[in-house]
């Protein structure tokens, strides 16, 4: 009987040791498996930084489509033209239909305007121009990142 006694607890020992032993192995695990998601979202986070700065800095470059949504309910669909350095905005579309022949010639004769008078321009008045446009899209982006950053 005594024996039984002495071999409990050296069993028990061992099985406490055992559970611990398993309770540490499952701790790291969790832990590294934590630390390589984290590691993962921050590599995920930093790519989609990068990728939105190089969008944010090519767009000037390119001429775009934009359909906004008004508070009426219905749509409308411009136009994004880049004309000499800064944007020019031409109405194509309203509530998912062609605008009639009619304002769609009043829009291409808006168009034409701007781009007699841009030309016309002088190199101090383009630059200001453009100076202007720069800093409006400068301080959007500024806007639109610490937005992002604390939502």
């Amino acid at each position: 009987m005594n024996q039984r006694l002495r071999e409990a607890p050296s069993w028990h020992i061992r099985t406490s040791l055992t559970k611990s032993m398993l309770k540490q192995i499952l701790l790291l695990a969790v832990l590294s498996s934590t630390s390589l998601a984290q590691q993962d979202a921050d590599t995920i986070i930093q790519r989609s930084v990068a990728a939105n700065e190089a969008d944010w800095k090519a767009a000037h470059e390119y001429d775009y489509v934009e359909r906004d949504r008004q508070k009426s309910g219905g749509t409308k669909t411009s136009e994004e033209l880049m004309i000499l350095g800064s944007p020019y905005e031409r109405l194509v579309a309203v509530n998912g239909k062609p605008l009639p022949p009619e304002q769609q010639g009043c829009e291409q004769q808006e168009l034409e305007t701007t781009l007699v008078e841009r030309r016309k321009e002088s190199h101090r008045q383009r630059g200001e121009r453009i100076a202007k446009y720069e800093k409006e899209r400068e301080s959007d982006h500024t806007k639109k990142s610490a937005k992002a950053i604390t939502c």
